[in-house]
């Protein structure tokens, strides 16, 4: 009988620790959540909706179905959609600064032909 004392101790224990992680559910870390507002927010300041709009909306719209899902504990499956989200707002972001340089490499080059046309000119 003194055998399975020995044994129940440890027993208990590896259960209330198994019961304990089953008993907590996963979170979101908040400072994932605000990457993601944040990245969405760069993005606007870049202008985004007028350069990378369906990657924009791709990115706010997965960060609200993000938010749903945590207030559903669905961590798993928010977490996940903050990833995307996180990746869609950088593309965003991205697209928005190509476009930029790209209307200003044309701007300069448009510059530099009227600047020509002037110099023939004379």
């Amino acid at each position: 009988m003194f055998a399975p004392r020995k044994l129940l101790l440890p027993v208990l224990a590896g259960s209330l620790l198994w019961l304990g992680g089953c008993g907590s559910a996963p979170s979101i870390p908040s400072d994932k959540m605000a990457s993601v507002e944040t990245a969405i927010a760069s993005a606007k300041d870049k202008e985004a909706q007028n350069y990378a709009a369906v990657e924009l909306q791709k990115a706010e719209d997965k960060l609200a179905q993000a938010k749903q899902l945590a207030a559903q504990e669905e961590m798993e499956q928010a977490s996940l959609l903050l990833e995307q989200a996180l990746a869609d707002a950088r593309l965003a972001e991205s697209k928005a600064d190509a476009a930029r340089i790209q209307k200003q490499k044309q701007e300069m080059k448009d510059t530099v032909d009227t600047l020509k046309k002037e110099v023939n000119r004379k």
